[in-house]
């Protein structure tokens, strides 16, 4: 996996509903996650279907994270509890370690995984311009107060003599 301090800003910015922060935290997990679904499923389309349903349950508990702790062991123990969760078994346990290291997810199943978790996860707009809604309000406001000025105006207009 990548390293902490990239893995912990992803974090960060998922926790604040970033899509880009989640694009980075799968980039950098991704064949850590799948090497442990394969280790739990033993085959590669049972594999990324579990991945297209772990990450959006990983990110629905981004929040039990702290910061300090092993990001390995935490994904490990959510691995094994969505496992759990999902087949109902409860003798399970995934030793990081004895994930074989020679499994490896092609780029096309990461990308239809990829495409999977784009339809299940619904991320909000990110303004690129974020010094634009600082001035939503106000411009909202002044559109008002001169409306409600031209219609014055209007009125006077109309009503004096």
């Amino acid at each position: 996996m990548a390293s902490n301090d990239g893995l912990l800003r992803a974090m960060r910015e998922m926790k604040n509903g970033s899509r880009n922060g989640f694009s980075t935290f799968y980039r950098a997990t991704v064949q850590f996650i799948y090497k442990s679904s394969f280790a739990l499923w033993q085959n590669n389309e049972d594999a990324c279907l579990f991945m297209a349903d772990f990450y959006p349950y990983m990110y629905m508990r981004i929040t039990t994270f702290t910061e300090g702790e092993d990001i390995t062991k935490w994904l490990s123990g959510l691995l094994v509890e969505k496992y759990k969760k999902m087949t109902g078994r409860r003798d399970i346990y995934l030793d990081p370690n004895s994930v074989r290291k020679n499994t490896l997810m092609s780029k096309d199943d990461a990308d239809r995984v990829w495409h999977l978790l784009e339809v299940r996860i619904h991320f909000p707009q990110e303004d690129k311009k974020s010094w634009k809604k600082g001035l939503e309000a106000p411009i909202r406001i002044l559109v008002f107060v001169g409306l409600i000025s031209a219609i014055a105006l209007v009125v006077l207009w109309k009503v004096a003599p």
